[in-house]
């Protein structure tokens, strides 16, 4: 897991945070999950949760409280698991992250299973362009073409052939 310490805000800090909630776990609970189920006891115990992981469908409660508490219409967007998974996905991306750093951090087997949870916004696809017209080690090639014919093939495809027309390609 990585977290770092918010020591700009101690209540928010997510290292103190996980610290408190393993605190909290009793020396039984051999599972790794984070999420286990709540103690309903647990002012009586002092202990938070059993040995039991979170299911699914309680872990997209939470989700949405989440969401909704937020602000966000979850009437209009739907908000689940899979929303927090594609998010931190995304967010990878958007920072900067390759594909094989997103599937060490995330646990995907491979590229092709990121593919669904990856969401690239307007402003992602115009740094990636600005990436691509920017690159300082490609090497410029030019072709020039001068002749020009325009014909239909026998299964009705036009290929059209320009001239005088300079194509620039950065490899």
């Amino acid at each position: 897991m990585w977290l770092t310490p918010n020591k700009n805000c101690e209540d928010k800090c997510p290292v103190r945070l996980l610290k408190k909630m393993l605190s909290k776990r009793t020396p039984n609970i051999k599972t790794n999950r984070l999420f286990l189920t709540p103690n309903p006891y647990w002012q009586k115990t002092k202990i938070w949760y059993k040995n039991c992981p979170v299911g699914p469908v309680r872990l997209s409660k939470w989700t949405r409280l989440a969401a909704e508490s937020i602000g966000l219409d979850t009437k209009k967007q739907k908000i689940s698991n899979h929303s927090n998974r594609s998010s931190a996905v995304s967010i990878l991306a958007q920072s900067g992250a390759n594909l094989q750093e997103i599937i060490k951090i995330t646990g995907h087997s491979s590229s092709e299973s990121l593919k669904p949870y990856l969401k690239l916004t307007n402003e992602h696809h115009g740094k990636i362009l600005e990436k691509i017209r920017n690159k300082q080690d490609s090497a410029n090639s030019t072709i020039t073409s001068t002749s020009t014919s325009d014909s239909t093939s026998k299964d009705n495809t036009t290929n059209i052939y320009y001239n005088n027309c300079t194509f620039n390609f950065n490899q």
